[in-house]
């Protein structure tokens, strides 16, 4: 509590600066109720004082001077304790904020979605049209499961020698928060196909539905345009569906 001399009668209480912790999970969720340790620095030897996060993610206590260390104990497996140095604001007229990001634990990574606050496993599993089981790989920028066949479905793309089923040019299927990439390999103009060195072509699928973890599982689906493109000629005109799970 500080004292503004500028009051009429000398003593009147003002409310002096704050010092805020901001918590918020690797995909930028702030998680309630997580604890927020305080000490005086990273040795983590000497606790000064510690609480819990608010609905909003936040910890707010009275503001210090001098520096400290603000620790946030992993409130779940899926993500490691993390820890910032927060600048003291005493002398200070405004509050001060200082934002701690958990980190994932060893094997998790960050995915993503709306309202989804903690990581998933860096192996996760699909099914996908036309391609069945595969296994994706976390690879930095999503979940990547290297070039696989997928099958001919016998109408639409007219493929001479081609029977329905038959595997043609492998794709790259790359899974994220935003889209589900196909990656054509080569040509896939004949039965068994015949790969090019680069890929050629790709098709996205939109997700539309995300189920957050630990029953973590993502829907996408592909919807072509009546038109004699690839997309449409591979799905003969009908949606295609991929679900992500762990």
């Amino acid at each position: 509590m500080l004292f503004d001399p500028g009051c009429a009668n000398c003593g009147c209480p003002t409310a002096g600066p704050t010092q805020t912790i901001r918590v918020r999970s690797c995909t930028g969720i702030p998680p309630a109720g997580t604890v927020v340790e305080i000490y005086t620095n990273s040795t983590r030897s000497v606790l000064v004082q510690a609480g819990v996060t608010d609905a909003a993610g936040e910890y707010r206590f009275p503001s210090f001077s001098g520096n400290r260390y603000a620790w946030v104990p992993s409130p779940h497996a899926r993500l490691a304790g993390t820890g910032a140095i927060v600048f003291g604001n005493l002398f200070s007229f405004s509050d001060a904020v200082a934002t701690v990001t958990l980190a994932p634990a060893s094997g998790y990574a960050c995915f993503g979605g709306p309202n989804c606050w903690l990581p998933v496993p860096t192996t996760l599993h699909a099914t996908v049209d036309l391609i069945g089981a595969v296994t994706a790989t976390y690879i930095g920028t999503g979940w990547q499961a290297d070039w696989t066949p997928w099958h001919y479905p016998g109408c639409g793309l007219e493929i001479a020698g081609c029977a329905p089923g038959d595997d043609l040019a492998p794709v790259r299927l790359l899974f994220g928060p935003l889209a589900l990439t196909w990656t054509f390999k080569g040509s896939s103009n004949g039965c068994p196909p015949t790969e090019g060195p680069t890929p050629y072509s790709t098709l996205p699928f939109n997700p539309v539905s995300i189920s957050c973890p630990p029953a973590f599982s993502v829907v996408y689906r592909f919807t072509p345009v009546v038109s004699p493109n690839l997309g449409y000629a591979t799905s003969c005109g009908s949606d295609l569906y991929a679900t992500l799970t762990e």
